[in-house]
């Protein structure tokens, strides 16, 4: 164990001293960002630490420290009864007309429009297209349709208390904080309330 620290050690402080080289290779992979030392690093490196010969090693990994190394959170869709599914669906989405008919007054552009009728959310946005959200209750989900992203069905976790799109774990307020600050070149921040 005291040799991979060693070893990982001196990695680090090869990539600190020549952070440059074409002979570090920073990967990006699912978020996490790695970083790889070369064959001829590493046998410097153990040669210098262990006097090891050149043909007895294997190439191993020697990891950054990275934010974006933090555990992303996983998200499951909770077996909703019909009456509870109705409840989070009405709340997200009356939630969201509040906030958007709010966010127009702060905004003051004529551009943009927020209505709600029988389970359909609207927003106009002008020449950035329309927002539509709307509650699908066979599937317990709400789907939206995005004129930048496309279209996403998002699903209820209850331990975390977030409507979330399974293929990509991403969050119904997550996704329209990101689109909407874009949109209106401002900060958007919905954080959608469960009850």
């Amino acid at each position: 164990m005291r040799y991979h620290k060693l070893l990982l050690l001196s990695c680090r402080s090869l990539f600190a001293k020549n952070q440059t080289s074409s002979r570090n290779l920073l990967i990006e992979r699912n978020g996490v960002h790695r970083r790889f030392c070369e064959p001829v690093q590493l046998q410097n490196v153990k040669n210098k630490l262990f006097n090891i010969p050149k043909h007895s090693f294997q190439i191993i990994r020697c990891y950054t420290d990275s934010d974006s190394l933090k555990p992303t959170i996983s998200y499951t869709i909770s077996d909703l009864s019909q009456e509870t599914y109705h409840r989070l669906s009405e709340i997200a989405l009356e939630y969201l007309l509040e906030y958007f008919e709010n966010l127009d007054d702060r905004l003051n552009t004529s551009a943009f429009d927020a209505e709600y009728s029988s389970g359909v959310l609207t927003l106009k946005c002008g020449p950035s297209g329309v927002y539509v959200l709307n509650k699908q209750p066979p599937n317990k989900q709400i789907w939206l349709s995005s004129p930048i992203s496309g279209p996403k069905r998002y699903d209820f976790d209850s331990k975390h208390k977030k409507w979330f799109y399974h293929r990509d774990n991403s969050t119904l307020d997550g996704l329209l904080n990101e689109e909407l600050s874009t949109v209106f070149g401002a900060k958007i921040d919905v954080s959608i309330p469960t009850g």
